[in-house]
């Protein structure tokens, strides 16, 4: 029997996502890879990953070759502009690629107008909101990645408050992790995982968490799992704490890596001073972690203390680690606020419909 010939079609709207870091570690990375792969299986639209690497990449990169990572690499601004060219009936997802708009400003104002530009805030910082305020008048809609992200947006932007959507970049697959944290092994084991920087993450508070650990008397050991410009000064400085609290330094790994990693271990440490959408944070909860993190404004509003996380002003350490403390003593209330925090993640994502809402958002934009 003769199959019937099926076309695709050649409607399909597309999104290119540009990115300016290859295979740099970051919730951003992960944010791109399933993006992606969700829209590979509903098939909606098309998403595609353009690496843009006319200028050098600053994040560490994880292993893997970003030819088979992306769909489309371009090296040259006579690429770019050629891509643009081909693809300016498409939607294009700047992403932190603000140079490259800021290039078309100045060098191809007319091909810049003819754009379906969308922008995206991923962190509740200026840099953010300054380079979309620049920008305005180019993005067809701009994508804030949370309530607070939202609201600032529309308070500096009230001509373009129309054009804010609120979509978390939380694009997770709601199933069974690979496997489950042991929550009665002893010492207890915690992770951090992403960048390793002071600037917005304050990894160098982990240091003051560790010693808290050890006058408290805790028996725990802390994972770091991720790269950044401070990675080799927060080693040296981590080389100061006794040994009865270990801090092991995992290589950088691929965001596909991160979940038989996490399992090993049974809460989360994040110490940030401000975040959008926190890819991680998540992460960790559908894993059945506990969140013990520090209370940024944007990012947490899944979160309630004592019930699905535990949590402390910005750098008080003292709080975290007395919270880890408790934890140490209590098995059962540690594995009930982690099947807390994987309930509220699961329920959350599922009632997103995350690809339901950017394929609205990417459609209106054509």
């Amino acid at each position: 029997m003769t199959l019937p010939v099926v076309q695709a079609d050649i409607a399909q709207p597309v999104c290119h996502v540009w990115h300016t870091e290859g295979m740099g570690l970051s919730g951003i990375l992960a944010w791109m890879w399933r993006l992606r792969d969700s829209f590979q299986k509903e098939m909606g639209i098309g998403v595609r990953l353009v690496d843009l690497r006319l200028t050098p990449y600053q994040f560490a990169q994880v292993n893997g070759n970003p030819g088979d990572f992306y769909d489309e690499s371009l090296a040259t601004p006579m690429e770019f502009l050629a891509f643009l060219k081909r693809e300016r009936r498409a939607v294009h997802l700047v992403n932190h690629a603000f140079q490259y708009v800021d290039m078309l400003l100045q060098h191809k104002p007319d091909l810049l107008q003819r754009l379906n530009l969308v922008g995206i805030c991923h962190t509740d910082q200026d840099y953010y909101y300054l380079n979309i305020q620049r920008f305005e008048p180019y993005f067809k809609k701009i994508i804030a990645v949370s309530p607070e992200c939202a609201a600032e947006l529309k308070r500096r932007m009230p001509n373009s408050a129309h054009k804010v959507e609120m979509l978390p970049a939380w694009v997770l697959p709601v199933r069974e992790a690979c496997g489950r944290p042991d929550y009665h092994a002893r010492p207890l084991k915690l992770i951090y995982t992403g960048r390793v920087l002071q600037h917005q993450k304050r990894v160098f508070d982990l240091v003051q968490l560790a010693w808290e650990l050890f006058r408290l008397g805790v028996q725990a050991e802390l994972t770091i799992a991720g790269d950044g410009p401070d990675l080799a000064a927060l080693k040296d400085a981590f080389e100061k704490v006794p040994d009865k609290i270990p801090v092991h330094f995992e290589p950088v790994r691929p965001p596909w890596e991160m979940e038989p990693l996490l399992v090993k271990h049974q809460i989360f440490v994040q110490v940030s001073e401000f975040e959008g959408a926190s890819v991680s944070l998540m992460e960790a909860m559908l894993c059945r972690l506990v969140p013990v993190v520090t209370k940024t404004r944007s990012g947490h509003q899944l979160l309630r203390d004592g019930e699905n996380a535990l949590t402390a002003g910005v750098g008080e350490m003292v709080t975290l680690a007395e919270h880890i403390r408790v934890l140490s003593l209590d098995q059962k209330r540690t594995q009930n606020l982690a099947e807390a925090a994987h309930l509220t993640a699961a329920s959350y994502l599922t009632a997103l419909e995350y690809p339901k809402n950017f394929e609205r958002v990417i459609r209106s934009c054509i």
